[in-house]
């Protein structure tokens, strides 16, 4: 059954600081229906700049060129986040060379904060989009859907049942 959340929950996850409640909120929505452009990539970004604790190789290695490259791709299309897509075509590259990755590492960690402030600023402007698929019928939801990215999901969504 897919959960619904009210409006008010939905907008302190947008209006909050945390990009991992909102992370939460849309991962769960996202098993359901498809989410937008916007909302989808934040997830994607948040997933990619979490993984530093272990070591960002570690996403790259998890993670299909396919999809590397879809994300690399819808980065791109938003001048906001051109310093992230460098930094993020970078990993692609070079993780496989401990020290190049390193550098890619580090600057997500000495970035966290700035990082997380511009993922919830793409994230804001889709909340009026996530707010009607919230509530919308289960089959409409993902019938209206500008951006499907269901053959583009990380391993982690695809196993959960999307």
């Amino acid at each position: 059954m897919r959960p619904r959340y009210s409006n008010d929950y939905i907008a302190r996850a947008y209006e909050g600081q945390s990009v991992f409640d909102l992370w939460s909120l849309l991962t769960t929505l996202e098993v359901h229906v498809s989410l937008p452009e916007r909302s989808w990539l934040f997830c994607r970004l948040v997933e990619w700049m979490s993984s530093t604790r272990s070591g960002v190789w570690t996403y790259y290695e998890a993670t299909s060129e396919a999809l590397q490259s879809q994300i690399s791709s819808a980065i791109r299309r938003y001048p906001e986040l051109h310093v992230i897509s460098e930094y993020f075509d970078r990993g692609m590259r070079t993780w496989k060379s401990e020290q190049e990755i390193g550098h890619v590492d580090q600057w997500l960690d000495s970035h966290e904060g700035q990082l997380h402030a511009s993922l919830m600023q793409v994230a804001q402007e889709e909340k009026a989009l996530v707010v009607k698929l919230n509530g919308a019928q289960e089959g409409a939801a993902n019938r209206s859907q500008p951006f499907s990215p269901e053959t583009n999901r990380t391993s982690s969504a695809a196993g959960s049942g999307g």
